[in-house]
């Protein structure tokens, strides 16, 4: 695994941008994964061709194994998940949803930013409602 290039998935676009319930990111497998590293992130496109995120504005894939050949439908709605194996290919469209109010790629500024998890922290114990990190000091 590369650390700043995702390969296992790629990222095709947006489709039906604007059009409640049909807009979508479009995502295709290149390797077998638990999709639990991945989510996406609504940006602004910069100059430079990258992107900056908006602040609030993650989806989180959750676990799930999916395999090369899977395309991942990303609608920006409400919706269930759902998977639907395309006929004569063993292709499978996972269809995961955002669970936004609103359509979320309204111009050409705004686009999906998918991202890979590399590493996460928690504390090792819940903290303690009767002190805080200042009472010791």
């Amino acid at each position: 695994m590369s650390s700043f290039v995702i390969e296992e998935l790629n990222l095709l676009g947006v489709y039906d941008s604007g059009v409640p319930n049909y807009e979508r990111i479009v995502i295709r497998v290149m390797q077998e994964l638990d999709l639990g590293s991945f989510g996406l992130m609504l940006g602004i496109r910069a100059h430079n061709g990258s992107a900056v995120p908006i602040r609030d504005n993650m989806l989180w894939f959750g676990s799930g194994n999916v395999y090369p050949g899977d395309w991942l439908f990303v609608y920006t709605a409400n919706g269930e998940t759902k998977v639907t194996n395309v006929p004569n290919t063993g292709e499978r469209i996972i269809s995961l949803h955002w669970g936004r109010p609103t359509t979320l790629f309204n111009g050409p500024e705004f686009i999906p930013i998918l991202f890979r998890i590399d590493g996460v922290q928690v504390p090792p114990f819940p903290p303690s409602l009767s002190s805080s990190p200042r009472d010791g000091a």
